[in-house]
C-alpha cells in the first residue's frame, strides 16, 4: 500500500508543543510519511526561533516559509494571512500531500486552511475554535464543540455561498458510526460498500423516502434528489 503523505504545518512554538507527539507518531508509522512545513513565528528570533527546537527534536522541515509582515496590526495580520496563502499553496502543490494538519485558530491557521481547501486537500484541524458570549457576556462558551463523528451528516446541514450551495439531509448515527469504522479499517473502501453501512438519509420526523435512485446518485456524485412524504 502506498504510504499516505501527511503534511503538518507548524507556525508557532506553542503550535509545535501541541503537535510534536503526533509528528513523532506519523514519523514512526510504516504507512505514513511526515512532510513538515514550518513558517511564521517559528523562524523569527524574537519569538524564540522554535525551528532550532524542532530540529533538535529530530524533525527536518521540507519547507521553511516566511510570511509574517511586521507591525502587529489588524492590517498586517490580514496581509500576513494573504502572503501565507500564496506561499503555502505553492508548498502544497510541490509536496502533494494526502492530508494537511493545522493547529489552533490564529491567522496562520486560516492561511493553511484556505490554501488546503482550495487545493482540495483534506484538512485536519487540531484544537482551536470560536467562542461566543452568553446573553450578558458574563460567560464565554464555544460555538462548536469537538466530536468524534461527522455531525454534519448526522444532523444535516444547508447553506448557500457564491456559486455553490449544499443541502445535506440527516442520517442515522448508528449507520454513520458503522460507516466510519468500515472506512478506518479500509481507507480505500468504495462508495458502494460504504452504502451498505449508511443506506440512506434518516429523517427524525419519520419521513418515508420514495425511490432510491436519487439517494444513490447523491452518494455517488454529490448531487441527487431525495423525495419524501410524511407518515
Amino acid at each position: 500500500m502506498k504510504r499516505k503523505k501527511i503534511c503538518v504545518v507548524v507556525a508557532s512554538r506553542a503550535n509545535y508543543g501541541r503537535v510534536k507527539y503526533l509528528m513523532k507518531a506519523i514519523q514512526e508509522h510504516s504507512d505514513m510519511e511526515l512532510q513538515l512545513v514550518v513558517g511564521a513565528s517559528t523562524l523569527l528570533d524574537r519569538f524564540g526561533k522554535a525551528i532550532s527546537v524542532i530540529r533538535a527534536d529530530g524533525f527536518e522541515p521540507l519547507r521553511s516559509i516566511h510570511y509574517v509582515i511586521e507591525g502587529e496590526t489588524l492590517a498586517t495580520q490580514a496581509k500576513s494571512t494573504g502572503l501565507g496563502i500564496v506561499e503555502l499553496s505553492t508548498a502544497f502543490e510541490d509536496l502533494a500531500p494526502d492530508y494537511v494538519v493545522t493547529v489552533a485558530d490564529r491567522f496562520e491557521t486560516m492561511a493553511t486552511a484556505i490554501a488546503a481547501t482550495y487545493l482540495n486537500i483534506p484538512l485536519v484541524h487540531l484544537q482551536g475554535g470560536e467562542v461566543s458570549g452568553n446573553i450578558d457576556d458574563s460567560l464565554e462558551e464555544p460555538t462548536v464543540l469537538p466530536a468524534a463523528i461527522p455531525n454534519l451528516l448526522v444532523n444535516g446541514a444547508s447553506g448557500i455561498a457564491v456559486g455553490m450551495a449544499t443541502n445535506i439531509p440527516p442520517h442515522n448515527m448508528r449507520e454513520v458510526v458503522s460507516g466510519l469504522i468500515a472506512l478506518i479499517e479500509n481507507p480505500e473502501i468504495e462508495i458502494g460498500d460504504l452504502m451498505k453501512h449508511v443506506t440512506a438519509p434518516d429523517f427524525p420526523t419519520g419521513g418515508i423516502i420514495y425511490g432510491y435512485e436519487g439517494v444513490k446518485q447523491a452518494y455517488l456524485t454529490g448531487r441527487g434528489k431525495v423525495v419524501i412524504r410524511a407518515r
